[in-house]
C-alpha cells in the first residue's frame, strides 16, 4: 500500500514536499491510471495550498485533503499561522 503524508507550513516547505512526493510516487508499484490521478490532484492540491500560503493577508490556515484508494492513501496538511488569544478563549469556552 502506497501511504504518505505531506505536511506544509510554507511555501518552501510546498516545493520540497512536491519534490520527494514525486520521488516516491516514482518507485511505487501503482497502475498507470492511478499513478497518474495521484501525480495530477495531488500536485494541484499542493500548487493550490501554496498560492494561499503566499497571500500575506491571511492570518491562519489549517487545511486537510485525503486521497484514498484501495492500494493508496496520500493526506496533504497545511497549518500556517495561529490563532489569536480570544480565538483561543472561544474554543476554551466552548463558544462558536
Amino acid at each position: 500500500m502506497f501511504n504518505r503524508l505531506i505536511m506544509m507550513r510554507s511555501r518552501e516547505e510546498a516545493q520540497r514536499a512536491l519534490s520527494a512526493f514525486a520521488t516516491a510516487l516514482k518507485y511505487a508499484k501503482l497502475s498507470p491510471v492511478t499513478h497518474q490521478l495521484l501525480q495530477e490532484q495531488v500536485e494541484s492540491t499542493i500548487r493550490q495550498f501554496e498560492r494561499q500560503l503566499i497571500i500575506s493577508s491571511t492570518h491562519k490556515i489549517t487545511a486537510d485533503r485525503l486521497f484514498e484508494g484501495d492500494v493508496y492513501r496520500v493526506t496533504v496538511r497545511v497549518r500556517s499561522g495561529s490563532a489569536n488569544l480570544f480565538d483561543k478563549l472561544k474554543r476554551f469556552l466552548g463558544v462558536n
